[in-house]
């Protein structure tokens, strides 16, 4: 298995940032998630933090999401949705990437149009863009890659 967690980039010559924003939030008091926790800070990269989904879910839900808005520059203003942890939750796990800098292809404008997110909300006039260039891919019998270029860097995507 192999995986690679961005670390945070910031090339202020040629005007590219990457901010990745993982984390995994764990339920408070449960003995047997901290050996969880370490093996997760160990192989992945990405930081353990206690929560307490059982006393107060939304206030959970609020932190996790004011943290991704922070770590994000404030371009993700929510990732978990409403409902999207009850007093049962027991492991949350965040995984966001921002990327800011200028693609080697440019894109095309569409009209905007309704988009319905992961929690079934849906957003009305939401701009859209294209681009008529192709991307490298290649398909293994349990996981794809994809190659984008963007200017002089080549941003690589494993999918499961």
């Amino acid at each position: 298995m192999c995986v690679c967690v961005p670390k945070p980039v910031s090339a202020a010559g040629d005007g590219v940032e990457l901010l990745p924003a993982n984390k995994i939030w764990t339920e408070n008091g449960k003995g047997y998630m901290k050996d969880f926790e370490k093996n997760v800070t160990a192989y992945f990269s990405v930081s353990a933090e206690l929560a307490d989904f059982a006393a107060d879910t939304h206030e959970q839900l609020a932190r996790i999401n004011t943290w991704i808005d922070k770590r994000s520059g404030e371009k993700i203003k929510w990732i978990v949705p409403d409902r999207g942890t009850d007093e049962k939750t027991k492991v949350v796990l965040t995984s966001a990437l921002v990327f800011r800098g200028a693609w080697r292809d440019l894109f095309i404008p569409e009209p905007p149009r309704p988009f319905v997110d992961f929690a079934g909300k849906v957003h009305d006039n939401m701009p859209f863009i294209r681009t008529i260039s192709s991307v490298r891919h290649k398909k293994c019998h349990d996981y794809e890659v994809v190659f984008i270029p963007i200017c002089i860097y080549m941003f690589i995507i494993y999918f499961p």
